[in-house]
């Protein structure tokens, strides 16, 4: 402040200077008395000269000195004018910001102040010119220089207690009454957390790949992740209504003992309890290490951590619920695959039965090597039979009664080996063959085999898809339980005063340099 007020009384010289420059009626100011002496010295030694007999000197030297004296002069002139100039301009930038209403006015003080200075008056801040004083003495000018050192440093000082005072009002007022409410009014908040990871029977944990919500909406390839469901869940609405009707969640924060920002008032509604829900409870989930951290805020600790082990249960049961429901939607094809094939197993197994007891054959191939055996025998009954009745015709002749019998023998052998053979692929329209039935059992024992096939394959598939669901089946683990908390977590007193008084302070300063600019804006 010491070397702003010298540099301003450096220019309050430079003012007074200009104010004693010119003078009523003619007078001269203090640096044109000055010059004037050197002129009047200058003359006297170009006297001087002239009389000890070197006029030619005496010519030169009085040339020089009045070049000198309209070079001081001209010097002279120039500061006037400059000093006029800045009065002027100071003059017009403080009639720009009283308005265009005293227009008239500035311009009369400008006028005025433009005119060559008079002697302070009555009223004036410089001191009055004393009787004892010559005006263009030095002793007065330090006087007035010390007057104008003087104001300024008075001004200042208005400025700095102003600033001080703006200072308390606008930053350390405000910041003592957050400060109050902080330390003396805000309840104390209690907050307890806990970890957990969702894993899978095959051991790898739940954050990797699709998760549980994403294989039910996508067929296995979804990309939600079981911890973002889990994280997701425990912010939502369900939780909160399930949390409020199992332990009184919305009571417990209308307590009439929590301060205004923490409590719930009596007619908020469910959106007013879900919003203060979201901001007391805080979930996050690391990606690196499969880990989901919890935190829960309440006014009691026993609370906190009563809610915090809730929403962990109420989060366990969703995951094993959506797994149950992923489980039964894998191994759902594969059973009804099953049973379809079971059903065609038993009606291809019954078609077959059908088929022996109508065609009263058990087996065609038994029933077919029987009737063969046969047939050669009676070929064999046959054969002895011609050989006798050959024996018996070359010792008798035809009408013999006993070549008679020979001969029906032979033809009733002959026409059973027919039947026979006609019953094991005849052509007999009206009466079943072995051939027909052999057929009928070959198609029955074909579709049975082939439903067997497809019931074997179809009961290994559901081995595959039940182990293949069991692998995927996710369950939620706790790492560590919920705390207990055993000292308040908020309100970080210290931080939150500190917190508000960098705040205030930000804003006063940036609504301070925009006043500035605003006035510097409005004086151009």
């Amino acid at each position: 402040m010491n070397d702003d007020s010298n540099r301003d009384a450096g220019r309050g010289i430079g003012d007074v200077d200009g104010l004693f420059s010119e003078r009523p009626g003619g007078a001269l100011g203090p640096r044109e008395a000055g010059a004037a002496a050197q002129d009047g010295n200058a003359a006297d030694a170009a006297a001087a000269a002239a009389a000890s007999g070197a006029p030619k000197d005496a010519a030169v030297a009085k040339h020089r000195a009045a070049k000198q004296a309209r070079v001081r002069a001209r010097r002279e002139e120039m500061r006037r004018k400059q000093a006029a100039a800045r009065g002027l301009g100071e003059q017009q930038a403080d009639a720009g910001e009283r308005g265009a209403d005293n227009s008239a006015a500035a311009d009369a003080k400008l006028r005025a102040d433009a005119a060559p200075p008079k002697r302070p008056g009555k009223g004036s801040a410089l001191p009055a010119l004393r009787p004892d004083i010559k005006p263009d003495t030095p002793a007065l000018r330090a006087e007035r220089v010390e007057a104008i050192r003087r104001d300024l440093v008075r001004r200042r000082r208005r400025k700095g207690v102003g600033m001080l005072f703006k200072l308390w009002l606008f930053v350390m007022v405000p910041t003592m009454l957050v400060g109050a409410f902080f330390w003396f009014e805000a309840s104390d908040l209690y907050k307890s957390e806990s970890t957990f990871v969702v894993r899978s029977a095959g051991g790898a944990g739940g954050g990797s790949g699709g998760g549980i919500l994403g294989a039910l909406m996508g067929g296995g390839g979804g990309s939600l992740s079981d911890p973002v469901a889990v994280q997701t869940f425990a912010q939502s609405r369900d939780v909160l209504t399930r949390l409020d009707a199992d332990h009184a969640w919305i009571a417990h924060f209308q307590d009439p003992a929590l301060d205004y920002f923490h409590r719930l008032q009596p007619d908020a509604t469910f959106e007013d309890a879900f919003k203060a829900y979201r901001g007391l409870v805080s979930i996050s989930y690391d990606p690196t290490e499969g880990i989901v951290e919890m935190a829960v805020v309440a006014s009691d600790p026993y609370d906190a951590q009563r809610f915090n082990q809730a929403i962990i249960d109420y989060a366990e049961e969703m995951v094993d619920r959506l797994s149950d429901r992923l489980q039964r939607d894998a191994v759902a094809d594969a059973e009804a695959s099953f049973e379809d094939s079971r059903k065609e197993l038993t009606e291809a197994q019954l078609a077959f039965a059908e088929a022996q007891k109508q065609s009263e054959v058990f087996s065609v191939e038994s029933e077919v090597t029987a009737k063969m055996t046969l047939i050669g025998q009676l070929e064999a009954l046959r054969e002895e039979e011609k050989s006798r009745l050959a024996s018996l015709l070359r010792v008798t002749t035809q009408s013999d009664a006993r070549v008679s019998s020979k001969q029906a023998r032979i033809g009733s052998l002959s026409e059973q080996i027919a039947a026979l053979r006609a019953n094991i692929a005849g052509n007999r329209s009206d009466e079943q063959t072995l051939a027909d039935i052999n057929a009928e059992m070959i198609a029955a024992r074909l579709n049975v085999e082939t439903n067997t096939a497809i019931f074997a394959a179809a009961l290994e598939r559901l081995k595959v898809v039940e182990a293949e669901a069991a692998q995927k089946q996710r369950y939620l683990e706790t790492v560590s339980s919920p705390s207990l908390p055993d000292e308040a977590n908020y309100p970080k007193k210290l931080e939150m005063t500190a917190l508000a008084f960098l705040g205030f302070l930000g804003f006063y300063i940036i609504a301070s340099l925009t006043l500035s600019l605003i006035r510097e804006q409005a004086s151009i």
